[in-house]
């Protein structure tokens, strides 16, 4: 996910060498959670391909081998911040969460008659609804282009994940909904009145990776996804779908895909000497490049494409 900068740490710092970023991940993937294999690197970075403003992205099965991993990437951070000394933004690390090992009691009948009830505990794995198919897909691509870590990764506990036409349908449906919907609560509609706290700077990271996330799955859902599956790959695999379905999910998803170089525009001007822009300037113009997304107009083309009848504002097709 890119990262949206405060105007301190726009004006104060330079940007990140995508080789430290590469820096950073790799003294992350040597902690003990990715030694035993249930954490892994994804993302750019995973793809050796960082910005200097990319996250640096996760994937963690949460196990009793885990133990221990955020405390490591804390102190990792600490170690690059000191070399640094204020020089470059601190690249931020995304724990994503694709499921967990846990406990339960379970009772089972005890075949010696007249005996009461075994309980004992099982360990069960759950990989979590939220993530496990878009991580399926993606960490697919990194094991089928780069092999290990990730294929024993994959096939430890994403392999089981349901990918059938229905469960892929309802992905690209929810994902397009819940987006238009947090946006049409104008998320950051306080960033008027003052600067954008932590939660509203990730937003935007989220809001400019939204288009990439949704051609992947659209993608797996015409079984044209690419490996490898970087930003670039997505769009030229996208841009070879045919149709006005696919026509008009690319027309609405273009103004997303400028974000990212009118965002670089926004921060030159903040890192001139003296800074061209003032602090209430630069949160005005970030306002500006995220209050007209058309997130309606991209819901509609999803409905459109999905075949689904045009959706009720805020609520599920009727």
């Amino acid at each position: 996910m890119p990262r949206y900068l405060t105007y301190g740490e726009a004006v104060s710092t330079e940007p990140t060498p995508p080789d430290d970023v590469l820096w950073v991940a790799h003294r992350i993937s040597e902690l003990p959670a990715f030694q035993g294999g249930s954490a892994v690197l994804c993302g750019s970075v995973a793809w050796g391909r960082p910005t200097s403003r990319s996250d640096i992205d996760v994937a963690v099965f949460r196990a009793p081998g885990t133990t221990g991993l955020d405390e490591g990437v804390a102190d990792v951070l600490r170690i690059y911040t000191e070399q640094v000394q204020g020089r470059h933004a601190v690249p931020q690390v995304d724990v994503i969460e694709i499921g967990a090992e846990s406990e339960r009691l379970v009772t089972r009948e005890n075949l010696v008659t007249g005996s009461m009830p075994i309980t004992s505990l099982r360990t069960e794995r759950e990989v979590f609804d939220a993530t496990g198919l878009r991580f399926h897909d993606h960490i697919g691509a990194l094991a089928a282009a780069k092999g290990e870590p990730w294929q024993a990764f994959h096939t430890a506990y994403l392999a089981g994940v349901p990918r059938d036409k229905k469960t892929r349908t309802r992905q690209i449906r929810d994902y397009a909904m819940s987006f238009a919907t947090q946006w049409r609560g104008q998320p950051l509609r306080s960033m008027r009145y003052g600067e954008p706290d932590a939660g509203q700077l990730k937003l935007m990271g989220f809001a400019q990776n939204f288009p990439v996330h949704l051609m992947r799955q659209i993608l797996a859902h015409r079984a044209a996804y690419p490996a490898p599956d970087r930003a670039d790959d997505v769009l030229a695999a996208f841009g070879r779908l045919r149709g006005h379905r696919f026509d008009g999910i690319r027309a609405a998803l273009r103004p997303f895909l400028q974000l990212d170089a009118a965002y670089a525009a926004l921060t030159d001007r903040c890192r001139e000497r003296p800074p061209q822009l003032a602090r209430e300037d630069y949160y005005r113009g970030l306002l500006a490049l995220f209050g007209g997304l058309p997130f309606d107009a991209v819901e509609e083309a999803v409905w459109a494409y999905l075949g689904d009848v045009k959706p009720r504002r805020g609520g599920r097709p009727s």
